[in-house]
């Protein structure tokens, strides 16, 4: 990341939150207009990723993980 994203980022995260939540609007919209993929697209390229992942769990190159520690982890991460 350049200096001047982070330095519109410390800006943007100094926003009152109204402001925050119209500028991710903006964003993201902007994201969809520049988007050069059709869904279609995403949905091919997110299964050829998941069945690399699956290979790779398959072949002993990964570990999975069970419900238990994957809910233990997000609930560090996310505090209600």
């Amino acid at each position: 990341m350049t200096a001047e994203a982070k330095t519109i980022i410390n800006q943007a995260l100094a926003l009152p939150p109204a402001t925050k939540a119209d500028l991710v609007e903006l964003l993201l919209n902007s994201m969809e207009q520049d988007q050069a993929y059709s869904p279609n697209d995403v949905d091919i390229a997110w299964a050829k990723e998941a069945n690399e992942r699956f290979q790779a769990f398959l072949d002993g190159k990964t570990q999975g993980q069970s419900r238990a520690e994957v809910t233990e982890a997000l609930r560090a991460r996310h505090p209600r």
